[in-house]
C-alpha cells in the first residue's frame, strides 16, 4: 500500500523507480469526494466514479510532473491506451476515500501507472494504468528518446 498523507487537498511527492539509476518521478495524493449522484441503485460508489477518479488523479500527477498546459502547446498529450481495476471494497456515501497514484514503471515510452483508492488504509481499489504521450500533429506516440529529453527538461 502507498503512504497517504491525507493532510492536503494534493500533494506531489518524489520517488525512486528502485532500478538504482537514480530516476526519479513523483507521486500524486488527492482527497476524493463521493457525492449523491455517485451513489448507485445497490447504495455504494458506482464502478464508472472510480474511472473518473484515476483520470483525475493522472491529471495532477502529469500536471505535477510534466507541465500539462506546456506539453499540449508543443502539441503532446498523454493517451491511456489501458485501465485496469480491482474492485476491493464497496464505498459508500460520507466515506473519505484518498487516491494516490505514482509512475511505477517507463519502458519504451509506456508509462505504467499504479493507483489505490483507500478508505481509513484499506484499499477499496487497486488500478493499473498504461499511458503514452502522443504527438497530436503526427498521430503517433513519441519515441523513449523523446520522453526522456521531456522529463530531463520538466526538472
Amino acid at each position: 500500500m502507498f503512504n497517504a498523507n491525507k493532510s492536503g487537498k494534493s500533494e506531489q511527492k518524489p520517488f525512486s523507480d528502485g532500478k538504482g539509476k537514480g530516476n526519479s518521478y513523483v507521486q500524486t495524493i488527492l482527497e476524493l469526494e463521493i457525492k449523491t449522484y455517485d451513489i448507485d441503485v445497490a447504495g455504494h460508489v458506482n464502478n464508472a466514479v472510480y474511472v473518473q477518479w484515476v483520470e483525475d488523479l493522472r491529471t495532477e500527477l502529469f500536471n505535477g510532473h510534466f507541465n500539462l498546459p506546456e506539453l499540449i502547446k508543443k502539441k503532446l498529450y498523454p493517451v491511456v491506451i489501458s485501465t485496469e481495476i480491482q474492485y476491493k471494497k464497496f464505498l459508500k456515501l460520507f466515506d473519505k476515500p484518498v487516491g494516490v497514484m505514482k509512475i511505477e514503471s517507463l519502458n519504451h515510452g509506456i508509462f505504467t501507472l499504479k493507483a489505490e483508492i483507500s478508505v481509513e488504509g484499506e484499499i477499496a481499489a487497486s488500478v493499473i494504468q498504461k499511458c503514452v504521450i502522443s504527438d497530436l500533429e503526427k498521430s503517433v506516440m513519441i519515441t523513449a528518446s523523446q520522453l526522456q529529453e521531456i522529463i530531463k527538461d520538466s526538472h
